[in-house]
């Protein structure tokens, strides 16, 4: 494995652990259920190569993502907006409840259980509560036992709807809650115990509930409705809420998510690897074959070389299809010629004259498995020019002389032949086609296997000059 292969499956493991938290929540277990009962057939049907049912995945899935887009909009809505309020993201610091706040909630709420006044206290958490309340009056005003009470009283108007603690403050009072679907649980209270389940599921707030009826103390928290037996259990569970909100900064605390919903967290690994297994891992050996140009390098500074006339080699490569991603015009093989002797060279080409080789793939062949280089030490001598001229001068010039400069050029030349060269040539001059005096700059041609010079002539001046 790569280590591109553990980030890959560390970011679906996170990726699929949110949407098991989130799934979790939902009281629609049965979709869970059903999707991971598709994703076993899909895993199924491809590792089987059952074709039809491959078929029918491929086209249907496109349809069935925008379909649980459509109908799981909302709570996909909430699952981005409580990433956006993990503490990584958040700065606001109002949620901050003291003791005092705590011991006031609890103090006004047995009382109020104690006269048997109905009371709907929703305690916000992180997530926003904007989208799932209605009415209400805006108040911002410190929380105090007498305000409670006063609110909640039944002679007062606004009795019947919810309070919004914010933090040590009370933000709105007179609100509407959205009601619960969930018969099972909240069939059996009233209409502030349904309010209060119905937000509880909507987002991550702390909703209790007293009841006017029966005078008792019940908390909503992630979709549960659960009745407390004394103001202590309450307070209990009013302090976990707060800790939870706004930890503490002690090494528990921030180590804490290591080891949160451990179950959800080896799920998820487990599922990402299996994933990744099946998937992207793919162990089945393939084989293919590109063609790569070849390149002579490091040729030395007094040799030159004949064009060998083969451009391309064959090379073939194998290993898992993944790793086959790359782009194959990197691919080169380049010939090491620092060594090279005069004459005739048999080249080998290897695996290590390969450059660029992907990572992970192995080279099973290489044709051809040589080149043969005809290679010629280069020596520096001079060799006179020669002129070369084509016609006759016209009447008018028919005294004309010509005069080469230079007369001699510096000629890089194969050593073995510095004997069998003895002139260069120029191009042809055409005499017709000169009509007066002056300078024509003639270019040399270079016998075969000689170089002239980088920085020396490579051509001449002929002076055509009619005087005596």
């Amino acid at each position: 494995m790569r280590i591109a292969d553990f980030l890959d499956i560390s970011f679906i493991a996170v990726v699929l652990y949110f949407g098991l938290a989130w799934l979790k929540q939902q009281a629609s277990r049965s979709l869970a259920i059903a999707i991971g009962i598709a994703m076993v057939l899909y895993i199924l049907a491809r590792q089987t190569d059952m074709y039809l049912t491959s078929q029918l995945f491929s086209a249907g899935l496109t349809a069935i993502l925008v379909a649980l887009v459509l109908i799981f909009h909302t709570d996909i809505r909430r699952m981005f907006e409580r990433l956006a309020t993990m503490k990584f993201f958040n700065t606001k610091h109002g949620l901050i409840a003291s003791n005092y706040t705590v011991d006031i909630l609890t103090e006004s709420i047995a009382k109020l259980a104690d006269d048997r006044v109905g009371a709907l206290i929703v305690i916000k958490g992180m997530e926003p509560l904007e989208r799932q309340i209605r009415g209400g009056v805006l108040l911002n005003g410190k929380i105090s036992s007498p305000l409670l009470y006063g609110i909640f009283n039944t002679q007062s108007p606004t009795h019947d709807g919810a309070v919004i603690v914010e933090g040590e403050s009370l933000e709105r009072y007179g609100v509407y809650l959205p009601l619960s679907q969930n018969v099972v649980e909240g069939g059996r209270a009233g209409t502030r115990h349904a309010a209060a389940l119905g937000l509880s599921e909507r987002c991550d707030a702390f909703i209790i509930v007293v009841s006017e009826e029966r005078g008792t103390i019940c908390i909503a928290q992630q979709g549960k409705l659960d009745k407390l037996d004394s103001p202590v259990t309450l307070k209990t569970r009013l302090t976990a809420f707060y800790q939870s909100v706004h930890p503490s900064q002690s090494s528990n605390r921030k180590m804490q998510w290591l080891t949160k919903n451990p179950g959800l967290k080896i799920a998820a690994l487990a599922i990402a690897f299996g994933l990744w297994w099946f998937f992207a891992h793919r162990v089945a050996t393939i084989h293919r074959t590109f063609s790569v140009p070849i390149e002579c390098r490091n040729v030395p500074a007094d040799f030159i070389i004949d064009d060998p006339g083969l451009a391309e080699a064959r090379v073939s490569l194998s290993g898992p299809e993944r790793n086959f991603s790359f782009d194959p015009i990197t691919l080169a093989v380049a010939l090491d010629l620092s060594e090279l002797r005069d004459g005739t060279v048999d080249i080998p080409i290897s695996e290590r004259s390969l450059q660029n080789k992907p990572s992970g793939l192995l080279v099973t062949q290489i044709l051809p498995h040589s080149i043969k280089i005809k290679a010629y030490r280069m020596t520096e001598i001079d060799i006179p020019v020669k002129l070369v001229t084509s016609g006759a001068f016209l009447k008018d010039m028919a005294k004309a002389k010509i005069a080469l400069s230079p007369l001699i050029i510096p000629v890089m030349v194969p050593k073995t032949r510095r004997f069998d060269i003895t002139e260069i040539k120029t191009e042809p001059l055409v005499l017709p086609d000169i009509k007066h005096p002056g300078d024509v700059k003639l270019s040399l041609i270079c016998p075969d296997h000689c170089q002239f010079l980088e920085k020396g002539p490579n051509a001449v001046i002929a002076r055509i000059d009619t005087r005596q």
